[in-house]
């Protein structure tokens, strides 16, 4: 599949083209939160890759925590900092194949129970890996389950790897990747709402660059803590 395709980004109308919906549907959804989207000079646009994704995402099948339900209410504030616990912080991600970087990453889950099978979802991650790239931005990647209603997980977390040395990781412009965030979830609401949070924090090269050369878990998450005040992220 042509990776420049994936990447391709996408206006109200050429989104609306593609859903076979209307404008005015698809500006509703924006405003209820329902699809993933950001603003560039004052004007909407859409990631193709991501839209994707939404698309795919489905199927129920795993019952969601508690922490799911509550961030799935609308009029909850959703700051991507609620999800950043010190123990899925791993500063010392070694370099490797995708699978080995996905193992890696996944073991703060199976070790504090999170996952349920963390060889199914290693597989489920691979199988979005191989559709396409995950690593959709410059130094960063975004692992995650292209249906994330057949994960088997039961709380709703982000893992942030961080590999100072950089590893190939297939990005789509050519660089090596430095930090992993890693979405676990099996809400779509959420997976979607995580998605666009973590895109949007990645196009910001100041706060990505504080993270990859952080020393502690806390440092961490007080640059996320530090980029929401400063973008007034809710």
């Amino acid at each position: 599949m042509d990776k420049s395709m994936n990447n391709e980004i996408m206006t109200l109308s050429e989104v609306s083209k593609y859903l076979k919906i209307s404008e005015k549907t698809v500006l509703r959804m924006v405003k209820k939160g329902e699809i993933p989207v950001t603003k560039v000079a004052s004007q909407w646009r859409f990631m193709k890759a991501v839209i994707n994704d939404w698309l795919i995402s489905r199927m129920e099948i795993n019952p969601k925590s508690e922490t799911t339900l509550l961030l799935e209410k609308s009029e909850i504030q959703f700051n991507l900092s609620l999800l950043i616990k010190p123990e899925m912080i791993i500063h010392n991600i070694i370099p490797g194949n995708k699978e080995f970087i996905l193992n890696q990453l996944c073991r703060p889950l199976s070790d504090n129970k999170i996952i349920k099978d963390k060889d199914l979802f290693i597989k489920l991650l691979m199988e979005r890996e191989n559709l396409y790239t995950t690593a959709v931005c410059k130094w960063a990647a975004i692992p995650h389950a292209r249906n994330p209603k057949h994960c088997p997980v039961t709380d709703t977390v982000v893992v942030i790897g961080i590999c100072k040395d950089g590893v190939d990781f297939n990005s789509i412009d050519g660089d090596e990747t430095f930090i992993f965030f890693l979405i676990c979830t099996n809400s779509e609401i959420i997976h979607l709402r995580i998605l666009s949070k973590i895109v949007e924090f990645a196009k910001d090269l100041d706060a990505l660059d504080l993270i990859i050369n952080s020393h502690s878990k806390e440092s961490v998450i007080s640059s996320i803590l530090k980029w929401e005040v400063k973008n007034k992220i809710s």
